[in-house]
């Protein structure tokens, strides 16, 4: 159980690596020297997300934070569209 949580923190500090490329489950699992099938299985159980659930959302993020921070909006107005 160790090893695995080991290797979702290996994968995710992979992922947080590569937001900018494009990430795949196939490309992950041989980066940290899993299985894809046992790889989807344990980051699933673990993050209660999917690989590439958890890519996409992380790239979304990064988008709107670096969208917001080029527009010159801050946390206060943020959503202020006015």
């Amino acid at each position: 159980m160790k090893n695995n949580i080991e290797k979702v923190i290996a994968a995710i500090d992979y992922i947080e690596n590569h937001l900018s490329d494009k990430v795949d489950l196939e490309l992950v699992a041989e980066a940290v020297h899993y299985s894809k099938y046992y790889l989807h299985r344990i980051f699933t159980k673990t993050v209660g997300l999917t690989v590439h659930d958890y890519v996409k959302r992380r790239q979304l993020t990064v988008f709107s934070m670096n969208w917001f921070r080029l527009s010159g909006r801050t946390e206060r107005n943020r959503f202020s569209w006015c």
